[in-house]
């Protein structure tokens, strides 16, 4: 056994980048050995953890530390606990941080076969890796917990020095998730650890310059995304469909629309274009449907009256409209089940 250590973490949004960077500090300043960071999509799910039961058999770290993902039924009752169960083994010690519902719900089988699970509902992974590590004691780590803490539970039309940052950030990272560059986002972990990611009040050079570029595709996006908006009524609820492009998954494209949109809808249904497999909901928080139920039945999760989850096949331009049939399908079924 090396003294290695896994971070398996969510690598869509800044919060499980920076759970990541938190706990790599961490591991560093314990000389725990090498630390090995894989962000995780949740459409990449099932491809990626035989990979990693396949690295850990060989590297066979001392311990794992999962951050910010869910615990949903693709991973407990799809067949992925297995793989976790056995690297789990092979490991002195393995701890799951998150703080959405379905890991809550599944605890008890995750406490079962050996890992330690830190769940509050109020606390993103973030901040439950400072808390958990003692680095909310310092002032750097601790801000880059509060920019995490205040991006996850944003609400439409909130502005703040914190949100703002995790938006930039946010960013940076649907740009190496479009391209596919994960040693892009391991970068930008071992950047925010070893403080190399600000420079002042702004953006290390480096850093500002992928944020430019991104910026730059997202305007071409938005302007797509405004291209692809149907309107369509399920039950008693109405509905705002779009199609976005990989720049601007997972939170990015919806959040805009619920902004814009929010007062006249009650859900953002976002679909994502190839080569993605992920989609969202996001509801207004005083509509009844039970958006994180409907995830969940779909095989995902989310909280807080939003959620995503992942289809087996990407969504191209021409399959758009037959698919929003499905979805709505989908949704009216699970309003019949669910008052029945």
């Amino acid at each position: 056994m090396t003294n290695a250590t896994f971070i398996i973490h969510h690598g869509e949004d800044p919060d499980g980048v920076i759970a990541a960077s938190i706990i790599s500090e961490y591991c560093a300043r314990q000389q725990q050995g090498m630390v090995h960071c894989f962000p995780l999509r949740y459409d990449t799910l099932e491809q990626r953890f035989p990979a990693l039961v396949e690295a850990g058999a060989e590297e066979k770290p001392r311990r794992i530390i999962v951050a910010d993902i869910n615990a949903q039924r693709q991973i407990v009752e799809g067949g992925l606990l297995v793989p976790l169960t056995h690297l789990s083994s092979l490991v002195d010690g393995t701890l799951w941080l998150d703080h959405h519902p379905a890991t809550a719900q599944h605890q008890d089988q995750l406490e079962k076969i050996g890992i330690e699970v830190i769940f509050d509902s109020q606390k993103c992974a973030a901040l439950l890796a400072a808390q958990y590590t003692g680095l909310n004691r310092e002032n750097y780590f601790k801000h880059l917990a509060q920019i995490a803490q205040a991006h996850d539970y944003a609400i439409p039309g909130q502005r703040n020095k914190q949100l703002a940052a995790g938006n930039q950030l946010e960013e940076i990272i649907a740009l190496a998730n479009a391209t596919g560059d994960e040693d892009l986002l391991r970068h930008l972990v071992q950047d925010l650890q070893q403080q190399r990611y600000f420079a002042g009040k702004d953006l290390a050079p480096q850093w500002a310059g992928y944020l430019s570029e991104s910026q730059r595709q997202r305007a071409e996006a938005f302007s797509q995304l405004e291209k692809t908006l149907v309107r369509e009524a399920v039950g008693k609820y109405s509905i705002l469909f779009a199609l976005a492009p990989p720049i601007l998954s997972q939170k990015p494209a919806p959040r805009y629309l619920q902004e814009k949109y929010g007062a006249e809808i009650d859900l953002v249904f976002c679909l994502f274009a190839a080569p993605f497999r992920n989609h969202m909901i996001f509801g207004r928080k005083d509509v009844s449907f039970d958006v994180v139920g409907f995830c969940q039945q779909m095989g995902g999760g989310g909280r807080n009256n939003a959620g995503g989850f992942t289809r087996d096949s990407p969504i191209t331009g021409a399959e758009y409209s037959a698919v929003r049939e499905v979805m709505k399908e989908k949704m009216a079924e699970y309003l019949h089940s669910s008052s029945a």
